[in-house]
């Protein structure tokens, strides 16, 4: 008839498979999830359809990341509005929306096609122990075989009895035992304030611009003499014993710096006098009893 059916009697015969999500890797325990309500598990899998099977998770609100993950990781999304990005750290995504975490980690996970939000809805995720589906617990499946649980290790944290317990999530202990000896060393986990710190101390070390020409005072000559002395030293100028020195053997060879059309000769004369007047009327101002 050119009509093709495949799997159709499928569609009602999904297990329900209930998974307790405490203290489980939000990504390792999301790739299995995937596979479930995806149904790759199956022998009658066809990627055109949607055959996969129900999936309750409890203890959502317990589930746990890797290293620094729950400081470092950011949710991102627009509002789409202008200026509207907005993003959200693991750890406070974890306290308003404990469900979410899990949520969003299996929904990455699906195949981008049109399929993926009917297959998503086979997931339900609960922050709690308690659930809606008691009447499907009597005909729960038991996970298939190649289902693991992934939980966090537990040999690089402090012991809860610990006095320094406080600091589990920013240390982490390296042991190493030795025929005769056991050393433990301490390894401190900056937060992202530290890091993004750090990260802008690098960026203005490497883009750091040196004094340019342009930005110190237009003065007559570019080379130090004797008038500027004082006032060109405090703006790097540093080097006016060595200048002095080359200025006298060029003097003293007969050869005298070629002269700048762009710029006007300096009065040494007006330029003292200038500097009388501003240290004067400095004075005045200092000696002025009167309140400004």
């Amino acid at each position: 008839t050119g009509k093709r059916v495949l799997h159709e009697g499928n569609k009602a015969k999904r297990n329900w498979y209930f998974i307790d999500a405490k203290e489980q890797v939000v990504g390792r325990l999301a790739s299995q999830i995937a596979k479930l309500i995806i149904g790759k598990h199956k022998p009658t899998f066809d990627p055109s359809v949607v055959c996969g099977d129900n999936v309750v998770v409890t203890n959502a609100k317990d589930v746990t990341l890797t290293r620094n993950q729950w400081k470092r990781k950011l949710y991102r999304w627009h509002t789409g509005y202008p200026g509207g990005l907005r993003e959200m750290p693991a750890w406070r995504m974890k306290e308003r929306f404990p469900e979410r975490v899990l949520e969003k980690a299996v929904w990455g996970m699906l195949p981008k096609n049109k399929l993926r939000y009917h297959r998503f809805k086979l997931l339900r995720v609960y922050p709690e122990g308690e659930h809606n589906h008691h009447a499907q617990l009597n005909k729960a499946a038991p996970l298939p075989p190649h289902f693991k649980f992934h939980a966090k290790p537990k040999e690089g944290l402090l012991p809860k009895d610990d006095p320094m317990a406080h600091l589990r999530e920013f240390y982490v202990v390296k042991i190493q035992q030795s025929e005769d000896a056991i050393r433990a060393d301490g390894i401190y986990i900056p937060s992202i304030k530290e890091e993004k710190k750090r990260e802008k101390q690098i960026h203005r070390y490497v883009h750091r611009r040196p004094v340019q020409v342009q930005d110190l005072p237009d003065f007559g000559e570019y080379f130090v003499d004797v008038h500027n002395e004082p006032v060109k030293r405090p703006y790097g100028f540093d080097d006016v014993d060595l200048v002095h020195e080359e200025v006298a053997e060029n003097r003293a060879a007969g050869i005298e710096p070629p002269a700048d059309p762009r710029r006007e000769e300096v009065d040494e004369a007006l330029f003292h006098k200038h500097q009388a007047e501003i240290k004067e009327n400095a004075e005045a101002v200092d000696q002025d009893p009167t309140p400004r």
